[in-house]
């Protein structure tokens, strides 16, 4: 404003007058011509400020965007060290069932030979009650061989490889007497 003050001043009355006469004549055209095209401005200004509106929006929705990425993000980590806890416990509850179950499968062995032991004493006890009882006699009938020598074969099923009933019993019991049933 100073600027045109000074060059105002500088210059005669005549040229000042017309200078000041031409920018009035300039604004009124301005003027006239913002009126006149008041509607093509404001339909501009609206889609200005339409535009203006949809970049924040769109803005927004970036910034909205990126933050749940890096939540996501952030959350995929601690899902990630959650699953690898969860994995590890899978893995160490496994190792601790693999181990009961190989100790339960030791005992269920340990059960076994224990009761193949017991039915083995049983089964060499009666061989030993039967072989006494016809070791007197020195005669059966084919039914009593057949289930001497059934216990006999049940007593090696059952691991049974006692030299007595191999060596003594069983070469014995071939030269007793078969008889009729009676």
């Amino acid at each position: 404003m100073k600027f045109l003050k000074e060059l105002l001043m500088g210059l005669d009355a005549t040229v000042s007058a017309t200078v000041i006469a031409i920018i009035l004549v300039i604004l009124v055209w301005a003027v006239v011509v913002l009126i006149k095209h008041r509607k093509d401005i404001m339909t501009a200004l609206n889609q200005w400020a339409k535009r203006k509106q949809e970049k924040d929006e769109l803005l927004k929705i970036v910034y909205s965007t990126k933050e749940k990425v890096d939540k996501y993000a952030e959350n995929r980590i601690h899902d990630r060290e959650q699953s690898f806890e969860i994995q590890k416990q899978l893995t160490d509850g496994i190792s601790e069932l693999s181990e009961k179950i190989d100790a339960m499968g030791r005992r269920q062995v340990e059960l076994e030979e224990k009761h193949r032991k017991r039915i083995r004493a049983e089964m060499k006890d009666k061989i030993s009650q039967l072989y006494r009882y016809y070791h007197e006699k020195q005669a059966w009938n084919d039914m009593e061989r057949e289930a001497f020598n059934d216990l006999i074969d049940e007593y090696e099923d059952a691991g049974g490889s006692n030299s007595f009933v191999h060596t003594v019993v069983q070469p014995e019991s071939y030269t007793w007497k078969v008889v009729e049933r009676m």
